[in-house]
């Protein structure tokens, strides 16, 4: 019975040694005790924190939907350190030092990243080129300085943006049957025509075409371009945490602001208490609707759990494919949609700054009367 044991546990070990992943870093330029985080860039979640020792780190874990769009980064003052990596369950090191973040560093060990390692080298130089010229014009433009010399940087940019369009292009034509390929052909899937995405679609091989990506760009082709301020708003079904349907067409004849939203997203965090503040306010003109795009359904709820909104929050179970979130356009969280009784978009905006929520409502729904 021991040895039939024994037999198993060595079975099965070359399985649960394969579903992990280990990020292994050795980085110059940083004193030992900087803290470093693994985020999850899709999701804008922190996964996790260590801490430099001896110019090495570790990061270990595990991927349950590979491949996993990532940053390892770090803050020293004001500075930003960062790279990206495409990976999944793998073993992958980092070496280089500080300033050849993010573009430069050396990432080797994962198959995924190989790909993704040969449009960083095509396009590493027109980067480090462009942030130079946007750090030269934002502070011009935030003294409202020099516009002759801001629009000549911006004209500069822009060349350097079509330059890396067409590398990218090109990459996604040569390449479209691997993770890189397929996640700049899922960023470029508002710029090209239905004809062109559905041809690059089509040649798709599994498990490329059962990716989350691939499902994104799938249901984009069915629900069409998004809406734009102005037109009509498109009706969606999803749950509150109760498993209750709602459907957007319940709200016909008042104002309907959507909040989509995630769960461990920062901005989203921080825009909690002034939604509350929005309902408050309108409560007599204005239905408030947060549409959670998180893939897990326990994220979903720990979320409503966390925040206690008076509001319903919904969820589809797409995530980040969902019919609605494409549909509506939203890129980024939290994004907001507000429609007015006649079911019009009115106004639709993405990001979050103390006040803004406040002053964009105060500017699009109409005044009450006291």
């Amino acid at each position: 019975m021991k040895s039939l044991i024994l037999s198993c546990c060595i079975l099965f070990l070359p399985f649960f040694l394969s579903a992990q992943y280990r990020i292994e870093a050795h980085l110059t330029g940083f004193d030992d005790g900087t803290v470093f985080y693994l985020k999850d860039i899709e999701a804008d979640q922190v996964l996790d924190s260590t801490v430099l020792k001896n110019k090495s780190f570790n990061f270990y874990g595990s991927f349950d939907d590979v491949p996993y769009a990532l940053w390892v980064y770090t803050i020293v003052g004001n500075q930003f350190y960062y790279c990206n990596l495409l990976m999944g369950n793998e073993h992958v090191v980092i070496k280089g030092a500080a300033k050849e973040m993010p573009y430069y560093i050396s990432i080797t060990g994962s198959g995924i990243q190989d790909t993704d390692n040969i449009l960083r080298k095509k396009t590493a130089g027109f980067s480090v080129s462009r942030d130079s010229l946007v750090n030269i014009v934002v502070p011009l433009m935030n003294k409202d300085e020099n516009p002759e010399l801001q629009k000549n940087i911006w004209n500069q940019i822009r060349k350097i943006d079509d330059t890396m369009d067409i590398i990218k292009r090109t990459f996604i034509d040569k390449n479209i049957n691997s993770y890189a390929g397929l996640r700049q052909l899922f960023f470029y899937r508002f710029s090209l025509d239905s004809s062109t995405l559905h041809s690059l679609y089509n040649q798709l091989k599994t498990p490329f075409r059962e990716s989350r990506y691939a499902k994104t760009i799938a249901t984009f082709l069915k629900v069409g371009m998004p809406l734009k301020t102005g037109e009509m708003s498109w009706n969606f079904k999803a749950i509150d945490s109760s498993g209750k349907q709602y459907q957007l067409s319940d709200y016909k004849g008042q104002f309907v602001l959507i909040n989509f939203s995630t769960t461990y997203c920062g901005p989203c965090i921080l825009s909690k208490d002034e939604l509350k503040a929005v309902a408050v306010k309108y409560e007599n003109q204005l239905s408030l609707l947060t549409f959670n795009a998180d893939a897990s359904r326990s994220t979903w709820l720990a979320g409503i759990y966390r925040d206690q909104p008076s509001w319903p929050v919904l969820w589809d179970g797409n995530s980040g494919h969902s019919e609605t979130v494409l549909k509506y356009g939203v890129q980024g969280y939290p994004t907001f949609v507000l429609i007015d009784p006649d079911g019009k978009i009115v106004h639709r905006w993405s990001g979050y700054g103390k006040g803004s929520l406040l002053s964009v409502m105060e500017n699009k729904m109409p005044k009450q009367n006291n």
